[in-house]
């Protein structure tokens, strides 16, 4: 088979992998692109049976194209295709454009993966102007020769990506990594990294020679300024205009680079010195289109773009500003994009039809996003969005996929949809008795003027919120039912998730002595806990999965880009239908059998045999439940330590094959759902802390996730005052970590007489403060059983607002405002214990801030230790969370979690 040309079902291009089947059939995967092949042949008298054409390049991305005049005939893979609309089959004719020099950099390789195109004919010849898929980025003219594309002509830059020697390029892998091809380029590339360039084929030969390029010196990646020329990229498509006018894309500014005349070759001349910015940009662009009517459409990017107001605007080819789509709120939860099915959101606009009842209308399509296509009126009217939210069959709607249009000579419009790695060609109905309409819009001077104010109003300033609750794993005084429901499972002890769309999790972490326990709830539009993966090692590409990633080694950089030693993955779900916990240690000290998946090397991938993983299956949702030994986590000490990590859930698409949606708590930078190098490595630079429970708590109900308080301080909390404006409630207010926390508040100041403020009386002004009442207090206590010479240990978080220390001298700012957190030591027989440290009091916090601390007796610089001893006597100890204020002019306010009273060696630490 030839490398261009006639396309020979007979042949064969690159034969690299060869299988003999059973029934005497040879097939054979050839080494091309161009297109993808396998082949099927007799192996005893090799005549040819059957060849599968296929897939396309990375989702449906190719520069496709359907011939303007005949719509049988489209372009493929660099391949020229017949049609058969009604058999629904298709057959490659020729292999038109391939690079078969060095010095032919720009002819595009058709098993690149960017779209943009337009026909153009200039004296009776065709021209197809294209991105060039590969580097250096540029916009490519290409003339046909004979059924052949060859190129004739190309305008771009040699980006900064390729490397300083100027002829190798950098060749993407995957999220996580490149390589660089030496010598892709030709030689007198070199000292030209950074420059733009606009080369013409002068000679007709379709090879790039040095006098041939033209270079123009930029600031590179710098914002453009008056007088300075940045890159001209292109994004997800430059512009090309019906005359071949190309515009692309330079930071802060979108650039029209002139066809100023043709060759006597028949070769389009461009010119840098003529190019101008016609517009101003303040936001990253994400594509730009121009339709027939010479409108240029410029789609603005979603991710990473903060502030953008507009998701697509619309300008004349001189950079008038005829209309605009706004940005749809962006709900980022769980840092995952969220757009409602009708929120026009854009990577660029692809194509374009045009009927008589309403006009040209523009199609659109989304990488990433809502995944959506969209059609609109060139004049900017909403029309639709056609597929259904699907991962079924050729109208999927996909993320990383590319889509095109075309209308074919009788006007039928057509959409071409790259989801699954194909490209399937979907005919659009509606379009044709589709008309525009017209009705009044009443518009008052009160609603003007109303609207003019709201414009002009100042914002609101922004409250400081503190960080999102943590992950904590609860101490279990008794174990769980491992029947994979939540029976005995508080999951407001846990986090939340909520991807939107229906995807929503609750995910809770317990420890006893031995085992870490996790539990599931999670809600999903498709079958709940559907994974058909057939390699158990890489489950998180196949379907629904819950995870857990933990770093073990307290004595690592909490900063680590790269996962190192004491990192690991717990991954659970279900395996030939049977649950399953898999274990991912990408470093340890010395592999045996490391594991390579696509780019990522883990060293150890274990089956753990000694998990036990249950699961329930309900109507919209699963629960999941796991028990696994510390030791096999390598978690094997006792005392409370704040790790970091993860944890998550991966959501199945439809086919129960796939991944549609990785969510996690901390990482928010896990929207790549099809490459399983990056989804198979760690990045621990994104985790977050992960607190460890100090121990078995004496304490019941120390993160109050309990519904509410006691009548008496044996059972749980108890409040046992609340005078003078002071009190107490379990609120969901940012906790520390679950959904609830305790607040201690007083809810008006102490008020004072005047001449209070000069007493020289401290004691007396103290007494004064309300009418005589005294200070706002407000007291929560629990009382637990304690032995007498043992250990103890205490641990809460609190965070607080108007605190204020003591001040006994005279003046309007007289008095405190403090926290109380107390251990108070008590016998059976004489209830308070008289003597030195009975009264073990943790220090008075001032500290104001949204952020959460920690207390613990070392917080007190007058303790040496880190814990308590229990007096002589002992036999119950009082916790006392209480809030004192005798300060006029503040309301303060101390959220309390996460209180622990623990023994100390009651794990034998």
């Amino acid at each position: 088979r030839p490398w261009l040309g006639k396309f020979d079902p007979d042949g064969m291009l690159v034969p690299y992998g060869i299988a003999v089947t059973n029934n005497h059939k040879l097939w054979v995967a050839e080494d091309d692109g161009q297109p993808r092949r396998v082949s099927v042949w007799n192996a005893r008298t090799g005549a040819f049976l059957k060849q599968y054409i296929g897939p396309t390049p990375y989702g449906g991305g190719t520069t496709f194209w359907v011939s303007p005049k005949n719509a049988k005939i489209a372009y493929c893979m660099g391949t020229r295709f017949k049609l058969n609309y009604q058999t629904k089959s298709f057959t490659p004719l020729a292999t038109v454009v391939r690079r078969m020099y060095h010095n032919e950099p720009f002819a595009i390789n058709g098993d690149g993966d960017f779209a943009t195109h337009r026909i153009i004919y200039h004296d009776g010849h065709e021209y197809l102007i294209c991105n060039n898929s590969t580097r250096p980025m540029a916009m490519v003219v290409l003339e046909k020769k004979g059924g052949i594309f060859m190129p004739v002509a190309a305008v771009g830059t040699l980006d900064t990506i390729i490397d300083n020697r100027g002829s190798n390029i950098i060749f993407w892998d995957s999220d996580l990594g490149y390589h660089s091809i030496h010598g892709y380029l030709p030689k007198f590339f070199k000292g030209h990294v950074g420059d733009n360039f606009c080369w013409t084929d002068t000679n007709g030969d379709g090879r790039v020679e040095p006098d041939e390029m033209r270079w123009q010196k930029t600031v590179g990646r710098g914002p453009y300024a008056p007088g300075k020329m940045t890159e001209l990229t292109s994004g997800w498509g430059g512009g090309i205009a019906p005359d071949g006018d190309m515009f692309f894309i330079g930071n802060g500014a979108i650039f029209r680079v002139p066809l100023l005349r043709w060759s006597k070759s028949g070769a389009p001349r461009y010119s840098l010195q003529e190019t101008k910015p016609i517009i101003l940009t303040h936001h990253g662009v994400g594509g730009l289109y121009v339709n027939d009517q010479n409108r240029l459409f410029v789609a603005y990017g979603y991710e990473w773009n903060p502030g953008v107001k507009n998701a697509l605007s619309c300008y004349t080819s001189s950079g008038k500003h005829l209309w605009s789509v706004a940005m749809p709120a962006i709900n980022k939860g769980n840092g995952t994009l969220h757009f409602r099915r009708n929120d026009v959101n854009a990577s660029n606009t692809i194509g374009e039809f045009d009927f008589p009842g309403i006009g040209h209308v523009i199609g659109t399509w989304s990488w990433h996003g809502n995944e959506r296509p969209y059609l609109l009126t060139s004049d900017g009217m909403y029309i639709g969005t056609p597929l259904h939210n699907t991962k079924l069959g050729p109208a999927a709607v996909w993320g990383e996929s590319y889509m095109y249009y075309f209308q074919a000579p009788n006007g039928t419009p057509y959409l071409v949809d790259g989801g699954a790695d194909g490209d399937h060609i979907l005919q659009i109905h509606g379009l044709r008795s589709a008309r525009e309409f017209a009705q009044p819009l009443t518009i008052t001077p009160g609603q003007v003027k109303a609207a003019i104010a709201a414009e002009h109003k100042p914002a609101k300033a922004q409250a400081i919120k503190p960080a999102k609750p943590v992950i904590r794993v609860a101490w279990r005084h008794q174990p769980p039912a491992m029947n994979g429901t939540l029976a005995g499972w508080n999951m407001n002890t846990g986090v939340r998730l909520n991807g939107g769309h229906g995807r929503t999790a609750q995910i809770a972490l317990a420890r006893d002595a031995k085992y870490l326990y996790l539990a599931y709830k999670v809600h999903e539009p498709t079958a709940p806990l559907t994974n058909k993966g057939g390699d158990w090692q890489d489950l998180f590409i196949t379907g629904d999965c819950c995870d857990l990633m933990l770093g073990t080694n307290l004595h690592a950089n909490v900063h680590r880009r790269k996962a190192g030693p004491g990192d690991i993955r717990l991954l659970l779900s279900v395996y030939q239908g049977k649950p399953i916990a898999v274990l991912y240690e990408p470093v340890v000290a010395h592999p045996h059998h490391p594991v390579t998946l696509l780019a990522a090397t883990i060293d150890r991938i274990s089956k753990l045999s000694n998990a036990k993983v249950a699961f329930h299956r309900y109507k919209g949702y699963y629960t999941l439940t796991a028990r696994v030994p510390l030791a096999a986590l390598g978690l094997t000490w006792n005392h409370g330590q704040t790790l970091r990590g993860d944890v998550g859930v991966i959501y199945a698409d439809q086919t129960g094959r796939n991944r549609k949606l990785r969510l996690y708590y901390y990482n928010h930078h896990t929207s790549m759902t099809s490459d399983l190098t990056t989804e198979a490595t760690l990045q621990p630079q994104y985790w977050g802390p992960v607190l460890m429970p100090a121990g078995p708590n004496l304490l019941k109900d120390g993160s109050f996730e309990q519904s509410g308080f006691r009548s008496s301080a044996y059972k749980g909390w108890k409040v046992v005052a609340q005078s003078n404006g002071g009190e107490a409630k379990i609120v969901s207010n940012f906790p520390h970590s679950g959904k609830h926390c305790l607040l201690l508040q007083l809810t008006h100041p102490v008020a004072y007489l005047p001449a209070a403020f000069g007493w020289k009386s401290y004691r007396k002004f103290e007494n004064s403060g309300n009418g005589g009442k005294g200070s706002g207090w407000v007291s929560v206590q629990q009382e637990v059983p304690v032995r007498a010479g043992h250990r103890y240990y205490v641990r809460l978080f609190y965070r607080a607002a108007g605190l204020r220390p003591e001040l006994q001298k005279p003046g309007p700012n007289r008095g405190y405002a403090f926290f109380e957190p107390s251990v108070t030591w008590l016998t059976g027989q004489n209830r308070y214990i008289a003597g030195v440290g009975i009264n073990s009091y943790l220090p008075y916090p001032i500290n104001n801030a949204a952020v959460w601390h920690k207390l613990t007796p070392q917080s007190a610089s007058w303790h040496v230790q880190s814990w308590y001893v229990a007096p002589p006597g002992a036999t119950e100890a009082v916790i006392a969370l209480q809030m004192r204020v005798t300060r006029a002019r503040v309301t303060p306010q101390v959220y309390v979690d996460d209180v622990e009273f623990t023994r100390v060696g009651a794990l034998g630490g």
